[in-house]
């Protein structure tokens, strides 16, 4: 979306029309990739919430030049085209699929939402999506995230009720248990590798472990060391999969400690 209101005279009210301001996007990203910080590593950039009809070739190429291997994040929502429609939605589920594709085919990483629950929602439009994810594991889709439909006020949809929890419906709980063995799944793929992570705190519900959070966006990753180590970039190799959002590593250096900024004193 960044700068596609400079090619237009008018209010931009169009999700998809005019494509991506290319010009705009280089500059963009040239500029936030120039940063020290993100030079040196100790800082990433991620994107969020990405319209399917807006990802063509051109800006992915700009994306993938500039960003190789970050975590990107595209609102899917369903697979259905009926229910798409009827919620309004601009991107049919062929223009989600070819949109990650094509973010896979320059280096990212594609992260999908999805949302249960929606108005008009059928056991059929749920068995759509669910046959989609294996479509999405063949283009390397890291991670979907299974949001629950709430109401906004002042929306076309305030007056439709709040579902219950995807686990407690028994056409969306198999979804739910599908979507959180996909994600189990995707993680024994980081099995052995060496990633750089920032150690934060202790881990509440076992003193012996340390979290740390992927510089470049995964999940969580627990690792035995000194709490002296906490508020340090450090390489981990990852050696088991606790569960669908937890991985266990194991030190293997520290690269830095970071320091706090003075705007956040």
């Amino acid at each position: 979306d960044y700068g596609r209101d400079l090619l237009v005279d008018y209010p931009l009210t169009d999700p998809c029309n005019p494509k991506p301001n290319i010009d705009a996007i280089d500059r963009l990203l040239y500029n936030l990739t120039s940063f020290l910080e993100v030079i040196e590593g100790s800082v990433s950039i991620s994107i969020e919430n990405v319209k399917p009809c807006l990802v063509t070739e051109d800006v992915v190429e700009i994306l993938g030049r500039y960003l190789r291997d970050t975590a990107i994040y595209i609102g899917v929502e369903s697979c259905s085209d009926k229910l798409l429609k009827a919620i309004g939605r601009p991107s049919t589920c062929n223009d989600n699929i070819k949109a990650i594709k094509l973010l896979s085919k320059y280096g990212l990483r594609p992260y999908i939402y999805l949302m249960h629950g929606l108005p008009f929602e059928s056991k059929d439009d749920v068995e759509n999506t669910l046959r989609c994810i294996d479509i999405f594991k063949e283009f390397a889709v890291e991670k979907i995230v299974l949001y629950r439909f709430t109401p906004l006020p002042r929306t076309a949809f305030s007056n439709f009720p709040k579902p219950k929890p995807a686990i407690l419906n028994p056409v969306t709980s198999k979804l739910y248990r599908y979507i959180i063995e996909f994600n189990r799944s995707r993680k024994h793929d980081l099995l052995n590798k060496v990633i750089d992570v920032v150690i934060a705190s202790k881990y509440d519900k076992n003193p012996r472990y340390l979290v740390s959070y992927p510089i470049r966006h995964g999940p969580v990753v627990l690792i035995r060391a000194s709490q002296n180590f906490i508020g340090t970039i450090a390489a981990v190799r990852i050696t088991a999969v606790k569960s669908d959002r937890l991985v266990y590593g194991e030190l293997i250096s520290i690269k830095k400690r970071l320091k706090l900024r003075k705007d956040t004193l």
